[in-house]
């Protein structure tokens, strides 16, 4: 018998493996998942909230609100035409970006502020900067600001003015933030700050992610993957209260004049006293000229950031956190430190860091400056010292 050997070729073809990527790679900031929803809106029409009732249910629990019509009928909203601006402060000098999307290392420029209002609609720039000093009287704080402590602990007052386009980092400010709209409408991305560390904050120095917020590289920052977000949209004459060191982003959109104005407040925190709220009558709105904005509030701010469970703040942590910013060596920090430790116990209870003076403060920042300026010209650069603890150029 004849015995055939029959072999068989088998070809058994694999599929290539599809990479995949998280929902949302490469398209814009949100689109890793859908929203939580708009955050709160109370109508400021109906009546402002009793500010304690607005401290307790928001500033207390870190709970972004937006006030609708919060300060549409200050003098502001009806006197700030480009005319008038031009008119009463066309000399004044006015920072400017050049870039409608924010670009941190974009060294911006100087210019009068009749200049801006002559190209800002035909070319990519906007004004940044501290609302100029002679405009303070137009601005309004509203009845619910007015007691309590927010005044006292008030850092800037800062304005924003496009012809509307202009994209923000996703970034964190290092206070509590009050943000209203003149002109035009703008729309917030907003996370809570337990999510900083987990999308992994890449600068921390400055505050912000370097990622395109345009097209978001899902695969550098997993870390986003399944952290929800909170949309809010605030219009002219509304204000959105933004936490402290809350992470967002922010796009403006103009109004039919192709205009985009928005002013900020922001205070550092503090200890809220609601006896000063039940002894005194409290106006509707106040000018914000009436108050002294205090920037180196933000020295307390940054120290109750290292303080530990125990309640005190320690030399050491200071010392680290310091280092981030500028080279300071150890005896010239704790000469620094020694402005609130004046018995060299290498610590502070953070309760006493309430009570000090604002002089106290002012002088630690002062030193620091110093020493800050001390390291520039070193290294010859020429960009302004006080970069280093004013508030960043962060909101649109």
């Amino acid at each position: 018998m004849l015995h055939v050997t029959v072999r068989v070729l088998i070809v058994i073809f694999v599929p290539a493996v599809q990479a995949t990527h998280p929902t949302g790679h490469l398209e814009k900031l949100g689109s890793h998942q859908a929203s939580e929803g708009h955050v709160d809106v109370l109508d400021g029409a109906a009546g402002f909230p009793h500010p304690v009732d607005f401290y307790r249910r928001y500033v207390e629990r870190q709970r972004p609100v937006v006030i609708r019509q919060a300060v549409a009928s200050i003098p502001a909203l009806q006197k700030w035409t480009d005319k008038f601006l031009e008119e009463e402060y066309g000399d004044v000098e006015i920072g400017i970006e050049t870039l409608k999307k924010e670009d941190r290392n974009n060294p911006g420029e100087l210019i009068p502020l009749q200049e801006f209002l002559q190209r800002y609609k035909k070319e990519d720039i906007y004004m940044v900067d501290s609302l100029p000093q002679a405009m303070h009287k137009d601005w309004m704080i509203p009845h619910f600001l007015l007691c309590g402590g927010y005044t006292d602990n008030l850092s800037t007052i800062y304005s924003w003015l496009s012809s509307g386009g202009t994209s923000s980092v996703l970034h964190v400010d290092q206070y509590e933030n009050f943000h209203c709209v003149v002109n035009g409408y703008k729309a917030f991305i907003i996370i809570d700050r337990q999510y900083l560390e987990r999308i992994g904050m890449d600068n921390k120095e400055r505050g912000y992610y370097e990622m395109d917020v345009d097209r978001v590289d899902l695969e550098k920052y997993r870390g986003l993957v399944g952290v929800p977000w909170y949309e809010a949209t605030v219009h002219r004459g509304d204000c959105l209260y933004l936490p402290y060191s809350w992470l967002h982003q922010v796009r403006s959109y103009p109004a039919e004049e192709q205009k985009n104005m928005g002013v900020n407040l922001w205070w550092h925190p503090f200890k809220f006293n609601e006896t000063d709220c039940e002894v005194r009558d409290i106006p509707q709105y106040a000018s914000v000229d009436q108050f002294t904005p205090r920037p180196a509030l933000v020295v307390r701010s940054m120290l109750r950031e290292t303080a530990r469970k125990d309640g005190y703040v320690y030399f050491t942590d200071f010392h680290d956190m310091i280092q981030k910013r500028v080279s300071l060596p150890e005896e010239a920090a704790r000469q620094v430190f020694g402005y609130i430790d004046s018995g060299n116990e290498g610590r502070v209870a953070v309760d006493v860091l309430e009570e000090l003076d604002y002089g106290v403060f002012k002088l630690m920042m002062e030193s620091m400056s110093a020493y800050a300026e001390e390291e520039l010209e070193d290294r010859e650069e020429t960009d302004n010292v006080d970069q280093h603890f004013e508030p960043s150029k962060d909101e649109l």
